[in-house]
């Protein structure tokens, strides 16, 4: 009886064993797997992203996630963990364009609803040109351009501006904005990328003149004044400063000096009249107007008794040229007898003559330099 009663019990365990293990194998209980969610629908090669879903194993080698392009081709992606209910993954290296999601797990795939673009790392190759003014147009080309792209000229304090900016294939073109003269960081921003160009841009101010003193002076020994605006020096468009006469012949100035808004040079030797200024920089050129260079002027005059008709003369002034051959001296006597002086010395505010050779007597002196005359 005690044997009976205890077959009857093992008897009953076994079936009851057997009933779950075959309700544990029937396929209805099984949990089919499903991609639910994917955190991001675009990215770039070597970004993670994560599938959320359920009925994922927790074994990786059991599991596959796989990119398919358009020809049905299939790339496998590193997996970076997996559990019941998230796949983490590194989008493979592969050309930009859609593909297909595919989980493959126990050799059964499972399609994600929607695609996934991979687009095109953002970079800056290159733009020109590398300065510029407010309006004018800089290219920039690189990779990567798609979608909403929008560019920023950053200042040393990381004060963005947005530029107007348009796209085509393969390059941007942007106008530089309007944030005073300087040296900004060209940035831009396409999705979840921003990126800054290696080189950067040089914004220069506009090239003004306000006013300029004097107005009228004399040959190489007046220094002028000019105020103003964009008065910048740069390898690629040097400041200079010509005076041009009525035949637009130029002439270059000396000793010019400069800041961002005055510029002061000495006027170069020229014969009275009227002379141009003419201002380039940052690519522009501008006149600031006229000024007049006065016929030359004798303030006085040294030893001027000579001894038997011999002796040297100093002769101060004004607006002469320290050229000997632009200047002649002649001796006047009052019966209209001309004398030439030996011209022995020249600058622009003294001429030494040697006399030799005229009677005793009084003289007016004839001074000319280039065209003009002054007694």
């Amino acid at each position: 009886m005690f044997n009976k009663e205890k077959m009857n019990k093992i008897l009953v365990l076994f079936i009851a064993i057997l009933l779950l293990a075959c309700r544990e194998e029937d396929p209805s209980n099984k949990i089919v797997p499903s991609i639910e969610e994917v955190s991001t629908l675009q990215g770039l090669p070597g970004d993670v992203i994560k599938i959320s879903g359920s009925g994922f194993i927790d074994q990786a080698r059991e599991a596959e996630v796989l990119f398919s392009d358009a020809s049905g081709l299939e790339t496998k992606a590193q997996l970076n963990f997996i559990s019941e209910t998230e796949i983490q993954v590194i989008v493979p290296e592969l050309k930009s364009g859609s593909y297909e999601l595919i989980a493959k797990l126990n050799d059964q795939k499972y399609k994600y609803k929607n695609q996934f673009k991979l687009i095109d790392k953002l970079t800056i190759s290159s733009f020109a040109p590398q300065f510029g003014l407010p309006g004018e147009m800089i290219i920039m080309k690189g990779s990567g351009f798609s979608g909403e792209i929008k560019v920023y000229a950053v200042s040393d304090s990381e004060v963005e501006t947005l530029a107007t900016s348009s796209l085509a294939t393969g390059e941007i073109s942007f106008a530089i904005p309007d944030i005073g003269s300087g040296v900004y960081t060209i940035r831009i921003e396409g999705g979840t990328q921003q990126v800054n160009a290696s080189i950067k841009l040089k914004i220069f101010d506009f090239l003004r003149i306000s006013e300029f003193t004097p107005t009228i002076g004399f040959s190489a020994s007046t220094e002028l004044n000019l105020t103003g605006t964009g008065f910048e020096n740069s390898s690629n468009s040097p400041l200079s400063v010509k005076l041009f006469d009525g035949t637009e012949k130029e002439y270059s100035v000396g000793n010019v000096t400069f800041s961002s808004s005055k510029i002061s040079f000495t006027v170069p030797e020229l014969f009275p009249g009227d002379y141009a200024i003419k201002v380039s920089a940052s690519n522009q050129l501008v006149t600031a107007g006229t000024f007049k260079v006065k016929n030359p002027e004798i303030l006085g005059v040294s030893a001027s008794e000579i001894s038997s008709g011999i002796g040297q003369l100093n002769i101060n002034g004004n607006g002469f040229s320290s050229k000997p051959t632009n200047n002649s001296i002649t001796f006047l006597a009052s019966d209209g007898t001309e004398f030439p002086g030996l011209l022995i010395s020249a600058s622009a505010t003294q001429l030494g003559v040697r006399v030799s050779a005229i009677g005793n007597s009084n003289y007016d002196l004839k001074i000319s330099t280039g065209p003009s005359e002054t007694r």
